[in-house]
């Protein structure tokens, strides 16, 4: 239909315009429908993080802080010491004059821990019979005298046999030159075989000898 003046308004032109304006529209829906989904996203991720900033403030809240002082008590005393029965009593006596740790510095037999604890009770220790009779079997217990070591015949100066074996000097010599002239040793027969030698202390300490 014409009406005379402008632009004939055809039917397609009219459809034309429709149709754009319909894809204006679903345009336009289609990216409210994004928005929608990403705030949904978005609202879904914070709700998980606010739900868990309680969680974890109440773990930093509720969980144990320790002192420096407190943290030093979690720790038993003086560690280097084994537990066991006699150890409190040790600290508590041995504790006023000197660190009770010093025992684990070297070992003793019992004979000599005995005579220990004497010369400590003369130089003003105090402590009954029960108590030092504890800490005895604990010193004899957990510090024995360590093992001998051994000895290397063939390597060892003079001296070091002289020490070791508890001969004279002029017998450590007498091996050492017996070792240079004849070779190494090889058995005990061998050191037996040199002139002057102690025998009875070569078997005494046959167990620590090395060739």
């Amino acid at each position: 239909m014409n009406s005379g003046k402008g632009t004939p308004c055809t039917s397609s032109a009219t459809e034309g315009i429709f149709r754009g304006k319909s894809d204006d529209l679903n345009q336009r829906k289609s990216v409210r429908a994004h928005i929608k989904t990403v705030a949904s996203r978005v609202r879904f991720k914070t709700s998980k993080m606010v739900i868990g900033a309680p969680i974890l403030l109440a773990a930093f809240v509720f969980s144990p802080v320790f002192t420096p002082a407190q943290a030093q008590e979690q720790q038993p005393a003086f560690p280097i010491l084994p537990s066991g029965p006699g150890k409190e009593t040790l600290v508590k006596i041995c504790g006023s004059c000197h660190s009770p740790d010093n025992v684990a510095l070297h070992g003793q037999s019992r004979e000599d821990w005995q005579a220990t604890l004497a010369k400590m009770v003369g130089y003003g220790m105090s402590a009954s019979d029960e108590e030092l009779n504890e800490v005895l079997d604990y010193l004899a217990k957990n510090f024995p005298k360590p093992p001998p070591a051994k000895i290397n015949v063939n390597k060892a100066t003079a001296v070091e046999l002289e020490l070791g074996l508890g001969i004279s000097s002029k017998q450590a010599k007498a091996l050492v030159e017996y070792r240079t002239k004849k070779g190494n040793f090889k058995s005990l027969d061998d050191l037996r075989k040199v002139p002057d030698i102690d025998n009875k202390k070569v078997i005494e300490n046959k167990d620590r000898l090395i060739y």
